[in-house]
């Protein structure tokens, strides 16, 4: 009997030089631990999301370069790994490599010589890579004098239709993000369907679109012919474990007990996400590089979740927490900032910007403005809802950039997914810093890890005064939180008509909302918990209409255009909102829309 290692790696986008060292430190491992076979996860070499450095050339051949490394460590070893292949014609594709006595085996020459390549390609993928022509196909591959049948999947192939005969194994070449919605249904269905063991290996770190940050678990796991789990790797660290090649093994002496990166039942999933987000937060920080962060915090539950992360993530010694009240804060929210800040341990400093305010509304109110090719002049005149934005951009564009640059330290976005939906923030204001870590969770999910954090993590209520507060902005009088007043969003029913638009794969148009609305199924089309919610906050039509096209008209305009200047934004779910490619356009509304609210309306005068 053999033995067979999984090598869960940490893979940085970009480096094929750092990530072939990791691997081939990875070779030797294994063999100390009597390791004859080794799996890397898909694109091991090179990264999952590269953008357009895939069109360089220079890239890629260093990749196969670093490739060629990889297959002349397989010396007493047989390596398996995921890297880029391409064919005559300059096609790329994902691929997997099988290397023996340092040649690679098994492979098609119209693939470099790769024995796999991905035939499910995903949204990203398509722009760079060609999928395969067939599904993947069984293979024979001899290891010390012994032949076992395999066949190799990569990353979304895992979707396809398990289809062939029975095989020894199939190995799953995995660059699975994490998202708290995903199952794993999939996986033992191909075990079972094949009657194999099931070898899934997945990469750890973070990866990126840009504009859009993807936590890599790791978790790798083993599932024997019936489809069961035999083994599961530890999330969120690099893991090199070696167990023994049978492929009919029934189970594994001793597993080591490690949480399933698809969930357990008796853990919230909220606690995955509280992983996810603070394991993602020092990997984001280091990538950069940095070490030190300051967040703007106002006393409201979005910096308060924010800041509290971040100390997890990098220790409250390098938090720097500000404070920055205008006259429109209440000593509520103020005294709450500074109790978080001691009982984090953080750094913290209180800067007033009334006087900045008012200094900036001086300046601008009543200037005389003047075209000078014919004399024409005007006079400007700042509105309330002006200055509101005047004291966002004073914090988020003028204190927090220099406060992070005195203190070498880079600073924070706190804004939510409802905000970033809707465009509900101040461009370059509380829309600006270097990553928005909980910009993926709607409001209600940054309360419910709000009350996990308390409850599991910090064991004690250091966030229940917040969690009690109205939300609000605070940048006006009718966001007095000591009358009880906030944000004009009332988070649990606009969380769930946000939802619709952002993250449903065939979102529902204004359209069917109001017809949903007339026909009382509202709540329940877009699970709203309180399916009466809607129908108290909007008694009629009118008030329906009114408030729908708000948002709508926000959503598909001004919001398209504050989406692009948002920063990087962590994701934890399938469908985080950049991954939905959109335009800056004129908002529009449907026939089907106008006709209906022209009967309705017709109706109730």
């Amino acid at each position: 009997m053999q033995n067979i290692t999984i090598a869960q790696t940490e893979v940085i986008a970009g480096r094929p030089d750092l990530n072939c060292a990791k691997m081939l430190s990875a070779v030797e491992t294994a063999k100390k631990q009597g390791g004859k076979i080794i799996v890397f996860p898909a694109m091991a070499l090179t990264g999952w999301f590269l953008g357009d450095t895939w069109q360089f050339e220079c890239f890629v051949e260093d990749a196969k370069k670093y490739g060629e490394k990889i297959v002349e460590a397989s010396q007493d070893i047989t390596i398996i790994f995921g890297n880029v292949a391409g064919d005559a014609k300059g096609h790329l594709y994902s691929a997997t490599y099988v290397a023996q006595n340092g040649k690679l085996i098994g492979g098609q020459k119209e693939y470099s010589g790769a024995v796999a390549v991905k035939k499910n390609l995903n949204w990203i993928d398509k722009r760079y890579f060609t999928p395969a022509p067939q599904d993947p196909q069984p293979i024979t591959i001899t290891i010390e004098g012994q032949s076992y049948s395999f066949i190799f999947l990569i990353g979304e192939d895992i979707m396809l239709t398990p289809k062939g005969p029975k095989v020894d194994y199939i190995i799953y070449l995995n660059n699975r993000a994490f998202a708290w919605t995903k199952t794993n249904y999939a996986i033992p269905f191909w075990a079972n369907r094949l009657q194999a063991c099931l070898i899934q290996v997945n990469m750890v770190g973070i990866q990126n679109t840009g504009k859009t940050v993807y936590a890599m678990p790791g978790g790798s796991s083993v599932y024997n012919q019936h489809g069961e789990s035999l083994q599961q790797l530890p999330l969120w660290q690099e893991s090199i474990y070696t167990l023994p090649f049978d492929p009919r093994i029934a189970q594994i002496e001793e597993p080591e007990q490690y949480e399933s990166v698809y969930f357990s039942l008796n853990k919230p999933k909220i606690s995955y996400v509280y992983q996810a987000i603070v394991f993602s937060i020092a990997q984001f920080v280091k990538s950069i590089p940095q070490k030190r962060v300051v967040i703007g915090l106002s006393g409201g539950i979005d910096s308060a979740v924010t800041a509290c992360l971040y100390a997890k993530a990098l220790g409250p010694e390098n938090i720097l927490l500000v404070n920055m009240p205008s006259r429109f804060n209440s000593q509520t929210t103020q005294n709450c900032a500074e109790q978080l800040a001691r009982e984090l341990g953080c750094y913290y400093t209180a800067i007033p910007i009334e006087q900045s305010v008012e200094h900036t509304k001086k300046q601008i109110n009543g200037t005389i403005i003047t075209n000078l090719q014919n004399g024409k002049k005007e006079k400007l005149k700042l509105s309330d809802f002006m200055v509101e934005n005047i004291q966002a951009r004073d914090r988020g564009s003028r204190l927090l950039p220099a406060i992070a640059s005195a203190w070498d330290a880079v600073y924070s976005c706190n804004g939510n997914k409802a905000e970033a939906s809707i465009g509900y923030f101040t461009m370059y204001g509380d829309g600006t810093g270097f990553f928005a870590p909980i910009g993926d969770l709607w409001k209600w999910q940054v309360y419910e890890l709000a009350r996990y954090m308390q409850e599991a993590i910090f064991q004690k209520p250091i966030l229940q005064d917040i969690i009690d507060l109205p939300p609000s902005a605070e940048l006006s009088p009718a966001q007095d939180v000591e009358k009880g007043l906030g944000d004009p969003l009332v988070y649990p029913y606009h969380d769930h008509l946000f939802a619709v638009w952002a993250d449903w794969i065939n979102p529902a148009g204004p359209d069917k909302l109001l017809r949903w609305y007339m026909e009382g199924t509202l709540g329940t089309k877009i699970n709203c918990e309180d399916l009466g919610l809607v129908y108290r906050l909007f008694p009629t039509p009118q008030d329906f209409i009114q408030d729908l096209e708000k948002w709508w008209t926000l959503y598909t305009g001004l919001a398209t255009v504050k989406k692009q200047q948002m920063p990087p934004i962590l994701t934890v779910d399938c469908y985080p909102y950049r991954r939905k490619p959109f335009s800056i356009q004129t908002t529009y509304f449907p026939l089907e829309y106008i006709k209906l609210k022209e009967q309705i309306l017709g109706q109730n005068k």
